[in-house]
């Protein structure tokens, strides 16, 4: 079924998101990071708080400009 990933996006850096044609890119790298450090990644823009496989379900607190796992 493949992964899903919690990303929180600061709405203060959509300047910096609509006119930085490599955010995507930035992004897509910061959810491969996370996925293999198992911690928050945070990026130009916002942070990857956790990635997981699609048969599970994670509950995650946002807050502070991040996010937490909640077990």
């Amino acid at each position: 079924m493949g992964f899903n990933t919690t990303v929180v996006i600061h709405n203060d850096a959509f300047s910096e998101i609509e006119n930085n044609p490599q955010w995507g890119s930035t992004l897509l790298a910061a959810i491969q990071s996370n996925h293999r450090t198992k911690q928050p990644t945070y990026f130009n823009g916002g942070v990857v708080v956790e990635s997981h496989h699609a048969d599970m379900e994670v509950t995650v607190k946002v807050g502070h400009n991040t996010g937490e796992v909640i077990k």
